[in-house]
């Protein structure tokens, strides 16, 4: 509706039993008629929360690097090291605090569906995750070199990078911090339920023992996994770390063999805590992954552009083979041929394989016939299918059982001896084989003995 040149849109929040309203107008009108305004009025705060805790992350990392330089005079190259350390240490608080901001910003918004909260949700955490996670990596990686030298640093140094070459300074961090969130990450993940878990027995039974409860009271006195929130904690962490993987991967080769590794321990600590620590989540189906299959793709490319980056301007293999103009050249090379190798092997490798499809096909067939009632296809006859015969209705005009009125051969009435009995048991072991083709089914009906088909399943 409009109002005195305003566009007011009210929504109705049935769940906080309140009004809603959005104003759309110029600054100045909405300063004007602010004084007629009877209800609260909020001009968008959430970016301003979101872009300042970006802002933090900045001058964070700009802290800590800055406390680096005065530090190297002092303790030299283990400057690097505490600087990698408490980088570790920023990233793993800010991440915690954020995580808990962006959920009561998307809960205040007030969502119509689960996959819109859920699609607002995954954009807050990630855009602020990503910048808090990576930032200083991409400071040593492509800034560091090209900024001037700090006073007192020693005259081979490059830049501010802290040593002669910023893949030293590059390596420590990502080995600091990566194999540090991989402990890290893990331990929490079991200890902090497991607390959790212990303080709500414990809270639960007071004034019983423990002992005394029976099974279905111990389950229902476990948490309750919230399978909205808590998936999209896993996918955040698992893109971080894939992001670790890859994004830096010529620093440190050996990050996607030490990530292989904590993701097996990892499993095994999800299966523990999922039977021991949780009521067992209510199944909920999902076309996809949603929101997450852009940002892996993202990140895919993403990485072929900063490693051909580090390969081509940072590190100093082409020191002396190459001018700059040829490694911008080579830069462009090697990201567009292995971009459009990815794009390739995207193409070429199905996204289910041939197996999974055969059985979706399969089950959408069968409820077709079950559930909605649709009328079958026209028979197909005997000659199509050498090897059965059926002396009652004749050569090449009688249906075939086992393609035909399948609700009926499982459901219907039948006599229970002779060929409908062969035919049900006919039908049972086709069940049992259902990706044969249509020479593979004719040649198993062929030798099948004393197969008649029933006048009854006629078509």
């Amino acid at each position: 509706m409009k109002s005195k040149g305003l566009d007011v849109f009210c929504y109705l929040s049935v769940q906080k039993d309140e009004m809603i309203a959005l104003i759309t107008a110029p600054a100045q009108k909405l300063r004007a008629f602010a004084d007629a305004i009877d209800f609260k009025m909020e001009l968008d705060p959430h970016k301003g929360v979101i872009l300042t805790f970006m802002m933090v992350v900045v001058g964070c990392v700009a802290s800590i690097y800055v406390l680096r330089f005065s530090l190297q005079a002092n303790i030299g190259a283990n400057a690097s090291t505490v600087a990698s350390i408490l980088n570790t240490i920023q990233i793993t608080i800010l991440n915690s605090i954020y995580q808990f901001v962006a959920t009561a910003l998307t809960d205040s918004e007030n969502h119509r569906t689960d996959t819109e909260y859920e699609d607002n949700l995954i954009t807050k955490m990630f855009m602020f995750q990503f910048l808090n996670s990576y930032a200083s990596f991409f400071f040593l990686a492509f800034i560091a070199q090209w900024l001037p030298k700090p006073v007192g640093v020693p005259d081979e140094f490059v830049g501010q990078c802290g040593a002669t070459n910023c893949m030293e300074p590059l390596a420590i961090n990502l080995a600091i911090i990566f194999g540090t969130r991989l402990f890290v990450k893990n331990g929490t993940d079991i200890l902090i339920p497991y607390i959790q878990a212990q303080m709500k027995l414990k809270e639960e039974t007071k004034g019983t023992r423990v002992e005394d409860l029976t099974l279905p009271e111990k389950d229902y006195m476990l948490m309750q996994y919230n399978v909205l929130i808590d998936s999209i904690q896993n996918y955040a962490d698992a893109a971080i770390q894939f992001g670790y993987s890859s994004l830096f991967v010529t620093a440190l080769p050996m990050a996607p063999f030490f990530s292989f590794l904590c993701n097996l321990a990892r499993n095994k600590l999800n299966i523990l805590k999922l039977t021991t620590l949780y009521q067992r989540p209510v199944p909920a189906g999902a076309q996809d992954i949603g929101s997450w299959m852009g940002i892996f793709q993202i990140m895919s490319v993403l990485s072929v552009i900063t490693n051909g980056a580090i390969i081509c301007f940072t590190m100093t293999v082409l020191d002396g083979q190459a001018s700059s103009s040829g490694r911008v050249w080579l830069f462009i090379g090697f990201m567009v041929v292995l971009v459009v190798i990815q794009f390739i092997v995207q193409a070429i490798i199905p996204d289910e394989p041939e197996e999974v499809e055969v059985q979706k096909k399969r089950i959408e067939f069968i409820a077709s016939k079950l559930i909605d009632r649709q009328p079958d296809e026209e028979p197909t006859p005997v000659a199509s299918f050498p090897g059965i015969q059926d002396p009652e209705l004749g050569a090449g005009s009688h249906p075939v059982g086992f393609f035909v009125r399948i609700n009926e051969m499982i459901f219907g009435t039948r006599q229970e001896g002779g060929a409908d009995a062969q035919l049900r048991e006919f039908n049972v072991k086709m069940k049992r084989i259902p990706h044969l083709s249509k020479v593979e089914i004719s040649d198993y009906a062929a030798s099948t003995s004393n197969l008649t088909m029933n006048p009854m399943n006629k078509a």
